[in-house]
């Protein structure tokens, strides 16, 4: 298909679908380090659209009866406009195929979290750190472009690295 198409295409889909695309250059990235007894506990990134918009991408490692389990979480929150969908993507993974379980929908708050396959929330992090995305909020659309700053993606490298080394497994 040429580019042509493809962009003909793109356009009639965003007409049809009322669809807004926004090249979020003003996005802007927190890191998302929480530490239990000096061990990461949960590490992430959070994305600030602007003053009414917050979403968090994360993964946390729960114990419970002595089990440790993986989880990926993801929550947008809104301080002023209803959210009805709030999902993130990167080039080839849907975070909602990823993380199933919707856990609290209110007005202002979507929040998902679930356990996942091993290596899929590696991959959508590296996807999204390295060549960035798209957060899609109700019918916005906004373009995460890649690589996020190198201070986010070494405080999340150095927070799973340290989160899943062999020394902190007992």
């Amino acid at each position: 298909m040429t580019y042509f198409k493809k962009i003909s295409y793109s356009f009639i889909i965003f007409l049809v679908f009322d669809v807004k695309i926004i090249f979020a250059n003003e996005l802007k990235f927190q890191s998302i380090l929480e530490l239990d007894k000096n061990i990461p506990k949960t590490c992430g990134m959070k994305i600030i659209v602007n003053e009414d918009f917050v979403a968090d991408i994360s993964i946390k490692k729960i114990t419970k009866k002595g089990s440790t389990s993986t989880i990926g979480s993801f929550s947008a929150v809104s301080k002023s406009s209803e959210l009805n969908n709030a999902n993130l993507k990167t080039a080839s993974i849907d975070l909602k195929a990823i993380i199933k379980n919707l856990i609290e929908k209110k007005p202002n708050l979507i929040l998902m979290e679930g356990e996942y396959k091993e290596n899929q929330m590696g991959q959508f992090f590296q996807e999204l750190l390295i060549f960035g995305g798209e957060l899609i909020i109700n019918k916005t659309v906004y373009k995460i472009n890649g690589p996020i700053d190198s201070k986010i993606r070494l405080e999340y490298l150095f927070c799973t690295g340290e989160m899943f080394h062999p020394k902190y497994k007992n």
